[in-house]
């Protein structure tokens, strides 16, 4: 059989990407030198994979910023704002993702998204009225004739026309339709570039597909593909799909002339049930996802093997469920882990041995591989912690379930702390002075001792109160100066979590973060923000509120464990939590905050699948989180920069005495009042992405409107999100006319 693999990561071994085109932005070396590490980087990736083996290779699955971006520039999807900046290509294009300042103004960067239910962002196109679809770049044919002039076996890969069509923003008076003939036009053109070049296949991503195509989604993708295949000449094309199943779709994908599909067999649920009730034509060849490229576990050999020998087609290739995108790059890079680890784990150079080593098998060579593969399995990990196993055996409905209901709690809260009507509060981070950032990176090196980055903090704490109190604000924040991120901070502080040191991901442009590994059972081992809430509330005598990161976004913004479910984890995260929920109330904090930014983070791409693969659970793990907290506690879930208008159902069994949520949808009002919404909602006064702040006269008439929809005893007034992103000026303008706008409605009511 054939080996490949759908995508690499492009980021760099060592991140020398990201540090060039960070470098290029500063302009600190020029456009021939980001090229030049672009070209090694992407030389060193193919090195890579033809050393491990790998028979054929993708390329154009490189990119600056982002692939969907690199599409759309490459066909000339270029919003006018940026167009009218006559700069070069390659400024226009890092304009479309980073924004720029134009004359007086800063012009925004295109919006962003989550790649399907991955940790990317991919920047959305823009199809505008005067937009005129053509081929008008260069890219994927300069790097498929480099990597021919190195001689590797070579397959171009582009964004699809139909995923382009669907993942765009039309700000045009036009439909989706309309943009199919000129499209079709440039796909044509670019089949004829490659066959020119000698390309054999051309791989067109189309994770669209997954998305539970409707009729009219399918008559799209008809529309075009029955045009465009015709013109593919020699050309094999290969419709790769990715992130689930085309359950909708398979007997159309059968039916077309595509020389090869694509299809994943990790998260696609129904992928081998189409192949096996509906067949697969012997003239195309199976490209057959059996290696997650989303997590980083050694694969199960003998698990794919097993798949394969079911599967009734003739031509098989082996390859990846998706782009090794989502994986850091090699375990070389993590000496320090403990060698009872590494074994079990797969970053994405390893995932192309398993790929090989499952080949090999295949053909007869290497039983040894399988061996020593199984032992793996067929062992414990040594992971285990027979305390938090049994907590969770013990669990019953009463553990997810508050006493008293919501009505009675609120009584009691308001008669233990009593608060004014439209009581204000921020989400809980302050801006971090380059000063602040560094004394948490030498705490961490061993440069300051404990009692020095205490001592420093505890000044920073008190500046940070007195700030809240001169504002007017009636419930407090620590300003979360000694925590580096809201995610490792408390991954950190709980057993049952692995830490990299190097294990870079991109997540969106050239931001790169480190998610923690799952490695075993997690449980909750001393307090971990008690000390500087506690040492907050002596300090004033408003409330304090204690602020911890929720289960869900520890538990989705982490490699999950394969041996046990994401809601076993999660359940077990709510329970550490729980304890440091317990703990803080023992010290009379009475206003416990839970932030759930990555509430929708492995929300299935069905809606039909939404509540029995995800909200079943995930209502139920929030709800244990505080379950057995005091009557007069009040607890606070905080949401930011996601869709609520169609789970406000879900949202509202989440029992909360409060949900803050970014109110930048100018829908979500008018949702809230007509779902009878029941909890008391705390609407973002400005956004804190934004370095524009709202006048006064804006947030009165924000919160004028909330009050008409929802009344004013159930609202909060806050801003969308931490302030960590805004510097310190701007964030202590956006707060005072926030008091300053609550202050005039509040004399009103």
């Amino acid at each position: 059989m054939t080996t490949t693999i759908i995508g690499y990561p492009h980021i760099g071994r060592h991140l020398e990407l990201k540090s060039a085109v960070e470098a290029y932005h500063k302009q600190t070396i020029s456009a021939s030198e980001l090229n030049r590490v672009a070209a090694q980087t992407r030389q060193q990736s193919w090195q890579t994979q033809a050393q491990a083996g790998i028979d054929w290779l993708p390329v154009n699955d490189f990119s600056y910023e982002d692939q969907l971006l690199d599409t759309a520039v490459l066909f000339n999807v270029i919003p006018q704002r940026f167009r009218q900046l006559h700069f070069s290509p390659l400024d226009t294009y890092f304009a479309m993702a980073c924004g720029t300042q134009a004359n007086t103004t800063f012009l925004s960067p295109l919006k962003m998204a989550t790649w399907f239910n991955t940790h990317y962002g991919y920047f959305i196109p823009e199809l505008e009225d005067p937009t005129t679809i053509q081929l008008v770049g260069t890219k994927p044919f300069d790097e498929f004739k480099e990597a021919q002039q190195l001689g590797y076996h070579a397959r171009p890969t582009i964004i699809g026309p139909y995923t382009l069509l669907k993942l765009s923003r039309i700000t045009s008076t036009k439909k989706i339709t309309d943009y199919v003939n000129r499209l079709v036009t440039a796909y044509a053109q670019l089949f004829d570039r490659f066959d020119q070049l000698n390309a054999d296949w051309l791989q067109l991503d189309e994770p669209a597909l997954v998305l539970a195509p409707t009729k009219a989604d399918l008559e799209l993708f008809n529309q075009i593909y029955t045009t465009l295949l015709p013109q593919k000449g020699r050309l094999k094309i290969l419709l790769q799909t990715a992130y689930g199943d085309v359950r909708e779709a398979y007997s159309q994908l059968t039916q077309l002339n595509f020389d090869g599909l694509g299809l994943d067999f990790i998260d696609g649920q129904q992928t081998e049930a189409c192949i096996q009730d509906k067949g697969f034509p012997d003239n195309k060849v199976l490209f057959a996802g059996i290696i997650n490229g989303r997590n980083v576990w050694r694969t199960n050999y003998q698990t794919s093997l097993d798949l394969l020998h079911r599967l009734p087609v003739k031509h098989v290739v082996l390859s990846t469920s998706c782009s090794l995108l989502h994986l850091p790059i090699s375990l070389a890079n993590e000496p320090a882990l403990p060698k009872t680890v590494r074994p079990y784990l797969a970053f994405a150079e390893e995932k192309l041995t398993d790929l090989v080593a499952i080949n090999n098998l295949l053909a007869g060579r290497n039983p040894e591989f399988l061996t020593a593969n199984q032992r793996l399995f067929n062992h414990s990990r040594g992971a285990e912690n027979v305390q938090v196993t049994t907590r969770l055996h013990a669990l019953t409905k009463v553990d997810y379930h508050r006493r008293p209901e919501r009505k009675k709690r609120q009584r009691r809260q308001q008669q233990a702390i009593p608060l004014p009507v439209l009581p204000m509060t921020t989400i809980g981070s302050f801006p971090q002075t380059a000063a602040d950032k560094q004394r948490v990176t030498a705490f961490k090196q061993g440069q300051l001792t404990k009692a020095q980055f205490q001592n420093a903090t505890h000044k920073r704490l008190q500046e940070c109160l007195t700030e809240q109190t001169k504002l007017g604000l009636d419930v407090l924040v620590t300003g979360e100066y000694s925590r580096d991120d809201m995610i490792s901070y408390f991954d950190h502080q709980l057993s049952g979590f692995l830490f990299t040191k190097h294990a870079w991901i991109q997540t969106f442009g050239t931001y790169c973060a480190q998610p923690p590994i799952i490695w075993g059972d997690i449980a909750w081992t001393h307090p971990i923000t008690v000390t500087e809430t506690v040492a907050a509330q002596r300090l004033t005598t408003r409330p304090v509120k204690g602020v911890l990161t929720g289960p869900l976004t520890l538990v989705n913004w982490a490699y999950p464990r394969e041996d046990v479910s994401l809601r076993i984890s999660a359940t077990q995260i709510a329970l550490a939590l729980q304890d440091e929920a317990h703990a803080l109330e023992e010290h009379n904090i009475h206003i416990i905050q839970f932030d759930e930014p990555a509430f929708r983070s492995h929300l299935p791409l069905r809606q039909s699948d939404w509540y029995t693969n995800y909200f079943n659970w995930a209502i139920a793990v929030i709800r244990l989180v505080a379950s057995h907290l005091q009557p007069t506690t009040r607890f606070h879930i905080h949401m930011c920069y996601q869709q609520y208008t169609d789970i406000l159902d879900v949202l509202d069994q989440l029992d909360a005495d409060a949900l803050s949520l970014s109110a930048t949808d100018p829908a979500l009002l008018d949702a809230l009042h007509n779902a009878h919404f029941a909890t008391p909602v705390g609407l973002g006064m400005f956004d804190t992405a934004q370095f524009k702040v709202p006048t006064k006269a804006v947030m009165v008439a924000k919160l004028q409107a909330a009050i008409a929809q929802l009344g004013p005893t159930r609202i909060w007034v806050n801003p969308d999100c931490g302030l960590k992103l805004l510097d310190e000026p701007g964030a202590l303008t956006g707060l005072a006319r926030m008091v300053q706008a609550t202050k005039q409605v509040r004399n009103t009511i």
